[in-house]
């Protein structure tokens, strides 16, 4: 993290709010110390190194690839965003067994045991 471990709250800095489509992640006021301090870097960016703005636009892309498209009007390609490819997966494998945990097996030496699941989903 390119600055200390605690939330952000904008109203410490004039009240300026950052694009509607960002507003999601903000917890009680506050913006989490973990991704959503990425928001603030993109508001505020005469506040962050060259460095943190671009950790922060990584950030962005990869974990509210929509809100990013919408600000900057660029659509991201495959592999330029974590959650973009997540949702991409999950959409043409939603058919499909996905395995969803490994363990190596104690019957079988050498071996390992999967657990798979429709569409990867947990649970019932």
């Amino acid at each position: 993290m390119p600055f200390d471990r605690r939330p952000w709250r904008l109203q410490a800095l004039g009240g300026a709010e950052p694009s509607g489509a960002c507003h999601a992640a903000r917890e009680g006021g506050f913006y989490e110390e973990d991704c959503a301090w990425a928001i603030v870097a993109l508001t505020f960016p005469h506040l962050f190194t060259g460095f943190a703005r671009s950790c922060a636009g990584r950030t962005i892309k990869d974990n509210w690839f929509e809100a990013w498209e919408a600000i900057t009007g660029t659509i991201l390609a495959p592999g330029e965003s974590h959650e973009k490819d997540r949702r991409a997966f999950e959409a043409g494998h939603a058919g499909d067994w996905i395995v969803v945990s490994a363990i190596t097996s104690e019957q079988q030496p050498g071996f390992v045991e999967c657990v798979a699941a429709p569409g990867g989903h947990r649970g019932p």
